[in-house]
């Protein structure tokens, strides 16, 4: 599983590329706007492999908030630093962002599309929870819901045949017709402001990926019907009986061991010859299913020679390593480069040198702060060191472990149904927080 690595910091250089570069170079690159779902199917992949490859009798019962802050251990520091850095940068932190910082420390900024109006410079903007703060980590809030859904669907899914889990496939890629049908009710219907909200529900909050992320699951069960076997017996996997599989490549389809060729292959040719702007809503919210689960398959099966010659090398393997603090720091980097670095340097030379300057200050994140980090945690848990963090999840857990998740979905979909009918975005205009304190406006980019 390690050459998975490498597609995730493909998917995230493409969306930084799309962030900074495509407006005024190559409008192609529009299309690394699509990539950030990549997350959310290889989490949903990775995770529920994880979990279906574990023998019945041998899966550990593990609380719900308990098996969520596993996986934020790792993530978690990258994310805390990101925010601190980009509230340091920020020449005005409006009151909005303010009332939005505790669901950002929370990671609950993404569960809904609230839109309030802030006041900066006298010009009213619109500032959608999700996007606060740092605009490009609302995955990250997106993915800490999945993470408490993970189990129990990977519990159903491992009792799934191969023909079910392509019929579950094939309808995620269908159900994102839907988002397209809505974004143009959205701009053709509604005003303005409540098409703000709604764009938000679409395109940040989980409702708008969950169909993405049970494609991972899915996926993950064919790998393994189709590419594994049983250890001690080599034949097909019996679930029930099956205690420990291991990879049989020969056994997996022609069209999965090169699964990444082709799935780059096509993406880039889709990439060059149509216009993302005509199916934008379409592939952004799932239409690119197809092609994520054959790049991640190909990886997995690791017979691809884009995998064994590229992704496996140790220069992909560190970046793999990077992806997502370099996807969480892309505008900090960028915005600070902008503000000390333009008068002297000029545009074409931080265009040139922004992807190597994120590239370093991502590793030294990466190395000095999350590694450490880290294994720091993980060496109180080797301890069993009980801190008032996992004592109090513990005791949660104990007490609301179903009902965590029960009330996780209670709040996405009722509130995205309130914020939807209801949210006519005609809020109170917030002044900004320099306004409140008297402090000088400053307008320096």
């Amino acid at each position: 599983m390690e050459a998975l690595d490498a597609p995730r910091w493909i998917a995230s250089i493409q969306i930084v590329a799309y962030h900074f570069y495509q407006d005024r170079y190559d409008h192609r690159l529009g299309w690394g706007s699509n990539w950030t779902q990549f997350f959310f199917i290889l989490s949903g992949f990775i995770l529920s492999y994880a979990e279906m490859t574990k023998p019945i009798d041998k899966v550990k019962e593990m609380p719900v908030l308990e098996y969520v802050r596993k996986r934020l251990v790792v993530v978690y520091p990258s994310y805390f630093l990101s925010l601190v850095l980009r509230l340091c940068l920020k020449p005005i932190i409006t009151w909005a962002e303010w009332v939005y910082l505790p669901f950002n420390l929370l990671l609950l900024q993404a569960w809904l599309p609230i839109c309030l109006k802030a006041k900066i410079d006298d010009e009213i903007v619109t500032k959608c929870m999700p996007y606060s703060i740092n605009g490009e980590a609302w995955f990250m809030s997106v993915l800490l819901f999945f993470w408490l859904l993970l189990r129990p669907l990977a519990s159903r899914f491992r009792t799934f045949s191969k023909t079910k889990c392509w019929w579950i496939i094939l309808l995620c890629w269908i159900w994102s017709c839907i988002p397209l049908g809505l974004a143009g009710y959205m701009w053709l219907v509604l005003e303005s402001d409540r098409a703000e909200v709604l764009n938000s529900l679409i395109r940040a909050t989980p409702i708008g990926y969950f169909h993405v992320f049970v494609a991972g699951i899915a996926g993950a069960r064919i790998f393994i019907l189709t590419a594994m076997v049983d250890s001690s017996t080599k034949g097909p996997v019996v679930e029930g009986q099956t205690q420990q599989l291991e990879l049989d490549k020969s056994r997996a389809p022609a069209f999965l061991k090169y699964g990444c060729c082709i799935g780059y292959f096509i993406y880039v040719l889709i990439a060059i010859f149509v216009p993302i702007d005509a199916v934008y809503f379409f592939v952004h919210q799932g239409g690119l299913i197809p092609l994520m689960l054959l790049v991640i398959l190909g990886a997995a099966v690791g017979v691809d020679p884009l995998t064994e010659w590229v992704f496996k090398s140790s220069f992909f393997l560190a970046l793999g390593r990077i992806s997502y603090v370099q996807y969480l720091n892309q505008r900090f980097v960028w915005n600070f480069m902008q503000k000390h670095l333009l008068d002297t340097w000029g545009e074409v030379a931080i265009d040139i040198s922004y992807p190597f300057v994120l590239l370093l200050t991502a590793c030294f994140m990466q190395r000095w702060f999350e590694t450490s980090y880290t294994e720091w945690q993980r060496a109180r848990t080797d301890k069993n060191v009980q801190g008032f963090v996992e004592r109090t999840l513990a005791r949660i857990d104990t007490r609301h472990n179903r009902l965590i998740c029960i009330c996780s979905m209670a709040v996405i979909v009722l509130g995205a149904v309130l914020t939807v009918f209801w949210a006519n975005a005609r809020y109170r205009t917030l002044p900004s927080f320099d306004d409140i304190v008297g402090r000088p406006h400053n307008t320096t980019a």
